[in-house]
């Protein structure tokens, strides 16, 4: 199989964004569902990566964007799955 098509049938990145709201974080991903929120930025950061770690263990790569209080990307961290 050639580069191009390999590329184009592997599955897209789940993608995980921490995010600042009116009195906390949520944490969304592209996966669907409800976002999840808390009160601590921290809090927030863990559960995000605990949740792109959770989809690399069960086979899916997963992309985690960290925002800080001014919706500015500050972190990113990548997890491959595992086949």
């Amino acid at each position: 199989m050639a580069p191009e098509e390999e590329a184009q049938s592997a599955e897209p990145m789940n993608v995980v964004v921490v995010s600042p709201i009116l009195g906390g974080w949520s944490v969304a991903s592209s996966f669907g569902g409800e976002p999840l929120y808390f009160y601590s930025g921290v809090q927030a950061e863990a559960n995000a990566r605990r949740l792109a770690l959770t989809l690399a263990n069960s086979g899916r790569d997963a992309h985690v964007i960290v925002n800080d209080r001014r919706n500015t990307q500050i972190g990113t961290v990548r997890y491959f799955g595992s086949d």
